[in-house]
């Protein structure tokens, strides 16, 4: 059996674009950190927006990618949610 101390907990929205979001939680344990993917949003996107919301806190981009992966950092005991958003060239954002 783990400890608490020993848990970051990851919380995964997908974003597709014309669809509803998906989520997933994952518990990790013994990690600071990981490496989170999605499904390619449809319509004309030139990439994505990386969301993090730390134990509750406000949503924070933490990143901007034209990948369909993110690396995200935790600190053992953390719960972490992740939400993508796809955009357009213009970098109109489309739903999270």
């Amino acid at each position: 059996m783990r400890s608490a101390q020993s848990l970051v907990l990851f919380g995964l929205a997908i974003a597709m674009s014309g669809a509803g979001a998906s989520a997933q939680t994952v518990d990790v344990f013994d990690v600071d950190h990981i490496v989170v993917g999605w499904d390619p949003a449809s319509g004309p996107v030139a990439g994505y927006y990386v969301f993090v919301t730390r134990n509750g806190d406000a949503p924070v981009l933490a990143g901007v990618t034209a990948s369909l992966d993110a690396d995200v950092p935790g600190v053992v005991g953390d719960e972490v949610s992740v939400a993508v958003a796809a955009y357009d060239a213009s970098g109109l954002a489309g739903p999270v």
